[in-house]
């Protein structure tokens, strides 16, 4: 199961890589991807997932230029290095955890 997370908690993260699915529960495209991730996040992985509800965390979405959802970050280290918007396919999300 992918684990919900807040801006304090994303802002605190370990070090190291994780991905941030951003989200609505009401949006279709948000609940595909989502099992997308799912589905990965039952394969062992040095890779930590999670997901964040944009209207609960509306002021970090905004920082982040988030505009519509579903949208796929990878981070280090605390730090963007990779965005993809809209529900990706599962190879797509593998490239980006490479």
């Amino acid at each position: 199961m992918i684990e919900e997370i807040t801006k304090e908690e994303l802002l605190h993260a370990e070090q190291g890589a994780g991905l941030v699915e951003f989200y609505t529960p009401s949006c279709p495209h948000c609940k595909v991807l989502e099992k997308r991730l799912e589905d990965m996040a039952e394969k062992p992985k040095d890779l930590r997932i999670y997901k964040m509800n944009v209207e609960k965390e509306a002021q970090l979405c905004e920082e982040l230029g988030i505009r519509s959802v579903p949208v796929l970050i990878r981070f280090e280290d605390r730090q963007e290095k990779e965005r993809r918007v809209g529900a990706i396919p599962t190879s797509e999300i593998e490239q980006m955890i490479k």
